[in-house]
């Protein structure tokens, strides 16, 4: 299991969110809102851009998933 970024379709808009993926590739959870990429001040603003990159890369590459019902 690990932590990714994908593109959500809530039906009226797509936000990206974080994941939960299993070994397989499937989703186990998912974030209940979009990210916002704030993060504590002792990262800096490199750790924004570090995210901001990782996320880039994990949701181009992935499909876009609709939004999981409660």
């Amino acid at each position: 299991m690990a932590w990714s970024y994908r593109i959500i379709d809530h039906g009226h808009y797509f936000a990206l969110h974080a994941v939960e993926e299993g070994s397989a590739g499937e989703l186990l959870q998912c974030s209940s809102k979009p990210i916002d990429f704030a993060f504590d001040a002792a990262g800096g603003p490199d750790k924004v851009v570090t995210e901001l990159e990782v996320a880039l890369k994990a949701a181009s590459k992935a499909p876009v998933l609709p939004m999981p019902q409660e």
